[in-house]
């Protein structure tokens, strides 16, 4: 049983005014990223967080173990999703302060917040479904975002990630590694603080898609 067949207990329908743009092998079109307005979506962004995280082998230490998981950053953020026969395949969020002290996951960013310039776009909850990884759908992501937050007027971009193939996609885009967090997510990896100046910089990740 694929991960569509899984999860189409939580399935919402792609309204016909949504640019489809591509067929995956899955024989089902996939939507463009949509920004998230209806609630009940944001609903199944929350339940594709839990899932893409528990297939990692272990939900980061902000998650709670629960059925779907959204935080008071998802009040005032942008979140972009990618559908796949009408079920979330892909998402990500976007958080722009001008406080750095509140920042998403502030406790991961202690000792290197003078290395970010506010206001600040704190690229945060990317995540993909296992069976749709390495399709570029985090790079297109991450393009929403890099221009969504030029257009906010943000000075820099901050990204937590304790994946290495990530942390190769980051690089490729422009982002710097500042160093190692000083709080963990998960058990098993540390994870490190990316951060980038907001400028023209193409975003041309060297493939890989994953969540953080």
């Amino acid at each position: 049983m694929n991960y569509l067949e899984q999860n189409r207990f939580c399935l919402f329908r792609i309204p016909s005014h949504f640019e489809t743009r591509s067929t995956m092998s899955s024989g089902f079109p996939v939507s463009a990223p949509i920004i998230v307005e209806d609630p009940a979506v944001l609903q199944q962004v929350g339940r594709l967080r839990i899932l893409a995280w528990e297939a990692d082998g272990e939900l980061p230490s902000f998650a709670p173990r629960a059925e779907v998981w959204i935080d008071e950053h998802d009040s005032h953020a942008v979140n972009w999703v990618i559908l796949c026969d009408g079920l979330p395949i892909a998402a990500a969020r976007l958080c722009v302060h001008k406080r750095i002290s509140e920042l998403p996951d502030i406790a991961s960013l202690i000792g290197y917040e003078d290395s970010l310039v506010p206001p600040v776009a704190a690229f945060t909850r990317l995540v993909v479904s296992p069976a749709f990884r390495g399709r570029g759908l985090s790079k297109e992501l991450d393009g929403m975002r890099l221009a969504a937050a030029q257009e906010e007027g943000c000075r820099s971009a901050v990204v937590v990630t304790h994946v290495p193939a990530r942390m190769r996609q980051l690089r490729a885009a422009g982002f710097r590694n500042l160093g190692e967090s000083h709080h963990r997510t998960v058990t098993f990896a540390p994870s490190c603080v990316f951060s980038r100046d907001i400028g023209g910089v193409e975003m041309v990740p060297e493939g890989g898609d994953t969540w953080l």
